[in-house]
């Protein structure tokens, strides 16, 4: 990714457990925050290594991908979603 606001792609893969490598952005950091690989925008080099670092650790993918669903269940949930639109309007 060049930029980012919201990611569907991204909130999806890590709302199902799963690990995910993804364009270090300040959008992908809010949503993201430590539960996935990140790598350098414009960098090829760096997208390749970190997806290569996730396939050589199974540890690694296991843990991120358990972040990534406890971090989607605690904040975008449709719970939590409901709630904010709720306080909103």
């Amino acid at each position: 990714m060049k930029n980012a606001w919201a990611n569907k792609a991204l909130l999806e893969a890590m709302a199902c457990g799963r690990p995910v490598a993804v364009t270090e952005l300040p959008a992908t950091q809010e949503y993201a925050s430590e539960c996935v690989a990140y790598f350098e925008k414009d960098s090829l080099d760096s997208a390749i290594s970190s997806l290569i670092r996730l396939k050589k650790n199974k540890d690694l993918r296991l843990i991120l991908g358990k972040k990534a669903r406890t971090r989607m269940v605690e904040k975008y949930s449709w719970e939590k979603i409901a709630g904010m639109f709720f306080d909103l309007y």
